[in-house]
This record gives structure tokens, C-alpha cells and sequence, in this order.
């Protein structure tokens, strides 16, 4: 809704330390990251993941 209104598009990140978590979220917000509109916009991993990524 924010990306809407604003009329630009951002991305979230959401790092968390344990694999169990990560399933949580990402049931939870699948519904997101699977739409056209949100596609790209959420990123759910774990912090072995993002460690070994480059990001801003």
C-alpha cells in the first residue's frame, strides 16, 4: 500500500536467525511475495543467507 500512494517502488528485507522462522514468514507473507505487484518487493531469509549476498 505504501509503494501505491508514494508511487515508487521499495524492497523490505526481513533476516532472521532460524530456518523455522523463515517458513513462518514466508506462510504468512506468501500471498505478497507471490502477486505481480509484490513481486521482488519482500525478501525473507535467513542471516547465513544474507551474509553471503551483497545488498544496500
Amino acid at each position: 500500500r505504501v509503494t501505491k500512494l508514494a508511487g515508487i517502488r521499495v524492497s523490505v528485507g526481513i533476516i532472521t536467525p532460524y530456518k523455522l522462522e523463515l517458513k513462518c514468514l514466508h506462510r504468512e507473507f506468501d500471498v505478497v511475495i507471490q502477486s505481480d505487484e509484490g513481486k521482488g518487493l519482500l525478501y525473507i531469509i535467513t542471516v547465513d543467507a544474507f551474509q553471503s549476498q551483497e545488498r544496500e
